[in-house]
């Protein structure tokens, strides 16, 4: 599956606006989990939504898992992931202060 299909699949599912450009003391970030059986797992993190506090960041992020739980058919919801039964794909959301980065350092 290729990372652009996985991106918009996770914007589509759980109808956040991206908002790279906020600057928030919150931000709630996706980490996207792509599995193959071939290749190890294609692991992406992507800015969903930035926030002024934590209690807001862990609202969006609950709003947008209860929308799953009853809006899609083929979804689990676990926790703070969603496993996209149809694909293998895995989203997890996650709040982080704005002055953590949870991406691989770049080289």
């Amino acid at each position: 599956m290729s990372r652009g299909l996985m991106v918009a699949i996770s914007v589509c599912l759980l109808g956040w606006i991206v908002s790279a450009a906020a600057s928030g003391a919150w931000v709630l970030w996706a980490r996207i989990t792509s599995f193959s059986v071939l290749n190890p797992p294609d692991i992406t993190w992507q800015i969903e939504s930035a926030h002024t506090s934590k209690p807001e960041c862990e609202a969006e992020l609950h709003k947008g898992l209860d929308n799953l739980r009853h809006l899609m058919t083929g979804v689990v919801v676990q926790g703070n992931t969603v496993i996209v039964k149809a694909t293998r794909l895995e989203m997890a959301y996650f709040c982080l202060p704005d002055a953590l980065d949870p991406r691989e350092p770049k080289r």
